[in-house]
């Protein structure tokens, strides 16, 4: 993904891991849909931060380019990878994580009857 967004958040709380990593909590005000989207992509995947209490001026951030050598091109996700991470996310926000195997099975057959559906009724 080659889109950078900057929005203004709240450190709401900070944890340390036995293997001294952070897991940091963050809290937003509302976002624009586009920001939403940007951030639901990027999921589960490892991504950059920077941090500092007042806006990022672009002569501030100082990119490496050789940190890109040897980083594999992620490839662009489907639109059935995309709904399948939505979906993930909603399930998991909603019932937690245990489970969501079966209701996403669940979830795509219903989808798939309903269009079937739609085709006998054509």
């Amino acid at each position: 993904m080659d889109k950078i967004i900057q929005f203004s958040t709240i450190i709401n709380k900070v944890e340390t891991a036995p293997d001294g990593c952070l897991k940091i909590r963050l809290e937003t005000q509302e976002l624009p849909p586009e920001q939403k989207t940007i951030i639901f992509e990027l999921v589960n995947r490892q991504v950059w931060a920077a941090v500092k209490d007042s806006p990022i001026r672009v002569d501030e951030i100082k990119i490496k380019e050789t940190a890109l050598i040897g980083q594999a091109v992620s490839k662009k996700k489907s639109m059935s990878q995309k709904l399948r991470e939505i979906m993930y996310i909603y399930y998991n926000q909603k019932f937690g994580a245990d489970g969501f195997d079966d209701w996403y099975s669940l979830m795509m057959s219903n989808l798939i009857d309903q269009w079937k559906e739609k085709i006998n009724n054509l």
